[in-house]
């Protein structure tokens, strides 16, 4: 009986080694991370903003942009509550913005981001997207003002550089 025992112990010691080696595999990269954490709740948005996020540094704009657009439409759930509808609102539009202007198309993205400034101006991501399209475009003062305001509001941004 005691053979049997740790037979069986040794089994499942085995057995979950090779799971928890295979489920380390999901936390090798941002990526694979969020692509599994979106898969594993599609109705959360969360997962989708920080999916776009990381689609966004891996370099794919096309995916983050749809990740977003997927946090976006979660936003509006009436199952989350307010605090969280609102923030993936504002966080998937944010990001959205960012991703428009990354793909040139820099009039849409400073209408949404300006719009995002105007209702929640103490979103210190909007103002910084906002500064950095300015500063894109070469409209330093402008640039100058919406760095400041971000920086005011979280001090980790990393100041504006020359303009």
């Amino acid at each position: 009986m005691r053979r049997e025992v740790i037979g069986a112990c040794l089994i499942w010691v085995v057995a979950l080694g090779g799971a928890t080696a295979q489920r380390c595999q999901t936390w090798s990269t941002e990526l694979r991370l969020w692509s599994d954490a979106a898969a594993k709740t599609p109705k959360k948005p969360r997962p989708w903003i920080n999916l776009g996020l990381a689609r966004e540094q891996a370099g794919d704009l096309p995916g983050a942009f749809q990740a977003y657009s997927a946090a976006l439409a979660l936003s509006y759930q009436p199952r989350i509550s307010h605090y969280q509808q609102r923030f993936s609102n504002v966080a998937a539009r944010t990001n959205i913005a960012r991703a428009l202007a990354m793909s040139e198309h820099v009039p849409e993205a400073e209408m949404m981001l300006t719009q995002i400034v105007t209702e929640f101006p103490r979103f210190a991501h909007a103002h910084y997207n906002l500064g950095v399209l300015y500063a894109k475009t070469g409209r330093c003062e402008q640039a100058t003002a919406h760095i400041d305001a971000a920086r005011t509001l979280e001090p980790d941004f990393p100041p504006m550089g020359a303009c």
